[in-house]
């Protein structure tokens, strides 16, 4: 299965912008990535995807699950401006 990590950048007054976009193919290893500055986990059981986002002490923040063929979308909690990420998880 494949996880597709896309990140916009939003703030206010401001039209939202896509920065950047990432492939991860999952397999039964967990896989270590970056949300912008957040370290992140993704694991695949079941056809199901898991993803654990983390904060700078590695305490867990955020728990994303997604089923094949599903999306989610996660904005870490900002006021002003920030980073927002879409998930999707997809057959090869």
């Amino acid at each position: 299965m494949k996880l597709k990590v896309v990140t916009y950048f939003w703030s206010v007054g401001n039209k939202t912008k896509r920065v950047d976009s990432k492939n991860y193919k999952l397999g039964e290893e967990p896989i270590d990535f970056e949300l912008h500055a957040l370290p992140a986990t993704a694991v695949l059981k079941d056809e199901t995807v898991y993803i654990e986002v983390k904060n700078y002490s590695n305490e867990i923040i955020k728990k994303i699950e997604i089923e094949k063929d599903g999306k989610s979308y996660y904005r870490p909690f900002s006021m002003d401006a920030g980073y927002e990420f879409t998930f999707k998880l997809s057959r090869f």
